[in-house]
């Protein structure tokens, strides 16, 4: 219940003055890490 009440205070305080989110990142960073993670993947695996 104290969980709850706490989570419920703080998005209460967050949706208050709600910001809107703004992608930082282009398209083209986001697919090369995302390339590079699947290749740091592979090697872990022994593929």
């Amino acid at each position: 219940e104290h969980l709850i009440d706490t989570i419920d205070d703080y998005l209460d305080t967050h949706n208050a003055d709600p910001k809107p989110f703004t992608w930082t990142a282009s398209a083209e960073s986001i697919i090369e890490k995302v390339k590079r993670g699947r290749v740091v993947l592979k090697q872990a695996s022994g593929q």
